[in-house]
């Protein structure tokens, strides 16, 4: 009785079968178009993109040819600006110091590590505009390398099965436009999504196999993660939070030692660094009209005043499936309902799941950064007036904050909740998004053609 019952509870063998390899299928098709998708932004995004790709560009530039790190106040080099004004290759007749902030190497503000990483394939063409092309394609190839990471992490958090449904939906946040837009274009971003998963991904086998190389090897990424960018301080707390659960195992004075050693590893990896600022700008950071300290308040208004506007400061944060170059397309109904509703689809999967499984571990591990990225952003607007309210800062926190749903859902509501489905019409939502936008942005003949 008790076999039949259970017998009669399980999916059918033929579904049991159909499912994986849906999921199979539906994986495939996603990394497909991530490729595709990729590989027509590396070719048909406007040079340049219009969030600070040309000073990204001239900082690679400038460690290429003057093997130097640039100054925020550097005016851009004169190949930038005739692309810019898309006179290249002869010279433009506009002198940089005349366009303002436009006109300078603003980005040098950031951490060196993607511009040196970058610059082998800056260096590998001669046509300063075909190096751009050339730096969005390692772009590329960075995203493609995070994306292998992600599926390495969701192996290690579960089953193959479970880990190939909970990959699907993963990747389909991956493939939310503004996060491809701002993993290909050039910038920190790609670098950001590598590095971040990597980290995860260590600072995971660290905790679940008890190993002190690999809790080394957590340390040293958490540290190129903040050579990279300073707002991947959100995995910060995650890191702490797995230090200090190794030491609770084991209360000896020698594993105390080593986590102080350990914890120790990030900032002076990024000591050289801040050293350089220090003796250049006499400061630690800079902010970018080179003068001191990288947060300054923005904003005259008192504290309750800030308090007040965080409501609406956060809900900016959905924009963020769609690059902000691409935002004026919100003003279409089905885009808004459309970007809208993948957020907060993804949002309130984790509030709930973070809500009713609060001893799920592997929800905490894989939500914490977005919640320290959110988090943190909270806290300095109320502090400083600081406006940095933009989902592209804490893009690497979102892939892995995806696959936490999945994975949560998936053990909460076991043969209940129709995963796989949801993930197909997710990758549906997308792809009209991209249908709408190439035929906006990209292929402007066709676009004009089907009204778009």
């Amino acid at each position: 009785m008790h076999v039949t019952a259970r017998t009669a509870a399980s999916p059918p063998r033929a579904s049991r079968r159909a499912r994986p390899a849906f999921v199979r299928v539906l994986v495939a098709v996603q990394l497909a178009m991530l490729v595709l998708l990729g590989a027509v932004t590396v070719l048909r995004f406007h040079v340049w993109a219009d969030i600070d790709e040309r000073p990204h560009y001239d900082y690679i530039q400038k460690v290429v040819e003057d093997q130097r790190l640039p100054r925020p106040t550097d005016l851009v080099s004169p190949e930038v600006q005739a692309i810019t004004d898309r006179t290249w290759p002869r010279p433009s007749r506009t002198d940089p110091a005349d366009v303002g902030l436009a006109g300078r190497s603003y980005e040098a503000i950031q951490p060196p590590l993607y511009y040196l990483a970058a610059a082998p394939s800056f260096a590998a063409l001669g046509d300063h505009r075909q190096k751009v092309f050339a730096v969005r394609a390692f772009d590329l190839g960075l995203l493609c390398l995070a994306v292998w990471l992600l599926w390495g992490l969701a192996r290690r958090l579960a089953p193959r099965e479970q880990a190939l449904v909970a990959f699907g939906v993963a990747l389909t946040a991956v493939l939310w436009p503004g996060v491809v837009v701002r993993a290909v274009t050039i910038g920190t971003t790609p670098l950001e999504l590598v590095l971040g998963t990597a980290f995860l991904l260590a600072l995971w086998r660290a905790d679940a196999e008890h190993r002190g190389d690999l809790m080394l090897a957590a340390a040293v990424l958490l540290g190129l993660c903040l050579l990279t960018k300073l707002s991947l301080v959100c995995l910060v707390p995650l890191f702490l939070v797995v230090l200090a659960k190794r030491v609770r195992r084991d209360r000896t004075r020698r594993r105390g030692g080593e986590a102080l050693a350990l914890a120790a590893i990030p900032p002076i990896m990024l000591a050289p660094w801040l050293i350089s600022n220090l003796v250049r700008y006499g400061s630690l950071t800079v902010d970018i009209t080179g003068g001191q300290g990288v947060v300054s308040p923005i904003t005259s208004s008192g504290l309750l005043s800030r308090l007040g506007a965080l409501p609406e400061l956060n809900a900016r944060l959905l924009d963020g499936v769609l690059p902000q170059e691409w935002n004026v397309q919100l003003e279409v109904w089905w885009i808004r309902v459309a970007v809208d509703g993948l957020a907060i689809l993804l949002l309130a999967g984790a509030i709930g799941l973070l809500a009713t499984r609060r001893r799920d571990w592997r929800m905490w591990f894989l939500a914490l950064p977005f919640v320290s990225g959110v988090l943190l952003m909270n806290v300095v607007y109320a502090l400083t007036g600081n406006d940095t309210f933009l989902l592209r800062y804490i893009y690497a926190t979102i892939p892995p904050l995806a696959l936490g749903v999945a994975l949560g859902l998936g053990r909460a509501w076991t043969g209940r909740l129709p995963l796989v489905p949801i993930a197909g019409a997710a990758s549906l939502v997308v792809a009209a998004l991209w249908v709408d936008m190439g035929g906006a942005f990209y292929f402007t003949d066709i676009g004009d053609k089907l009204g778009i």
